[in-house]
């Protein structure tokens, strides 16, 4: 190789190891530049980040990493404490429910939860702790009853398994009044009846709400001496909430023409001798009287006086004038 490419090729090779170095020298002094605070201004055109930016930007994803574990440990433990809360929540209520489900109330009073555990409230009772309370409007002891029932219908509906109707009579004394038939009925409680009487061409359609009790006496005033020996037919209809309605038909006789006539008699016969009573008791009055007068007149004159009437204010009365004027006190 000749000499001249020799000291060319020298040349070359100092002249790459010359821009070797100064290259290393650069990027050193770019790392050493790097590792200087940077500002934030500078970081998109430098494209460098400082260590100590490092180290805020990890400390700030740890701190957040501790807060977002933080939160959802809290709401891990918000959503067992809510859990457990209404699971004991749930067991009160379901408590409740069968303590006032195993609760035997009347259908007018009301199951209720107090510190001593179901019991059941009247109306009346209910009635008393609103006007305690001092509500501006308290229901009728009626009205809580009503809504009692209608609840107790709601909860229970009434179905008529049986109805039986027997008729009573209740003869009476007089004329006036000779009497009446009781009807006792016996069916479901809380049943509709609707009796239907029917005498000499009318019908009677008669309605009651049959309450708590499952037998039950209806008065029936029909019986007349103006119209005897009538003889009346009642139908008798039970209806409940749910299934079918169930009905009883039946008749029964009034007060008959004979007892009428032979009560008529002895009402007369007992006028007549009340009536002699009293003129008696009058007559005797009236001899009574008649010897007071007789006797004053008797015992006046004893005394030297005339007997005399004299008007007052109450009437006429007897009198004694002295022989010199004046009235004289004589005994009577």
């Amino acid at each position: 190789m000749p000499a001249k490419t020799i000291a060319r090729l020298s040349s070359s090779l100092l002249t790459l190891v010359v821009l070797c170095f100064l290259l290393g020298a650069g990027i050193a002094k770019a790392e050493f530049h790097c590792v200087e605070p940077t500002p934030v201004e500078n970081v998109g055109k430098t494209g460098c980040v400082s260590f100590s930016q490092r180290n805020e930007e990890v400390e700030t994803q740890e701190h957040q990493s501790v807060e977002a574990s933080q939160d959802a440990t809290r709401t891990r433990e918000w959503e067992a404490h809510e859990h457990e809360e209404a699971e004991v929540n749930a067991k009160a209520e379901a408590r409740e429910k069968a303590e006032l489900a195993a609760l035997k109330c009347r259908p007018s009073e009301k199951p209720v939860m107090s510190s001593h555990g179901a019991a059941c409230e009247t109306a009346q009772a209910a009635f008393f702790e609103c006007e305690q309370r001092e509500q501006p409007k308290c229901s009728s002891v009626g009205e809580l009853e009503a809504q009692n029932i209608a609840a107790y219908r709601q909860a229970h509906p009434v179905s008529i398994t049986s109805l039986h109707v027997v008729s009573v009579p209740r003869p009476g004394h007089t004329t006036i009044s000779p009497g009446y038939t009781n009807l006792r009925i016996t069916t479901n409680p809380l049943a509709y009846i609707t009796i239907t009487f029917k005498a000499a061409g009318q019908t009677i359609p008669q309605l009651y709400d049959w309450g708590e009790l499952a037998t039950g006496t209806i008065k029936f005033v029909g019986w007349s001496c103006n119209q005897p020996n009538t003889t009346y037919h009642y139908t008798v209809e039970a209806v409940g909430d749910t299934g079918n309605p169930m009905s009883v038909h039946g008749s029964f006789k009034g007060v008959s023409r004979q007892w009428c006539a032979a009560t008529k008699r002895r009402e007369q016969a007992e006028r007549d001798q009340r009536l002699r009573h009293r003129h008696q008791e009058e007559r005797h009055e009236t001899e009574e009287q008649d010897r007071a007068i007789q006797r004053f007149e008797s015992n006046c004159r004893a005394e030297g006086g005339t007997p005399v009437t004299i008007l007052t204010s109450n009437g006429s009365e007897p009198g004694c004038r002295g022989p010199e004027g004046g009235l004289l006190r004589v005994p009577g």
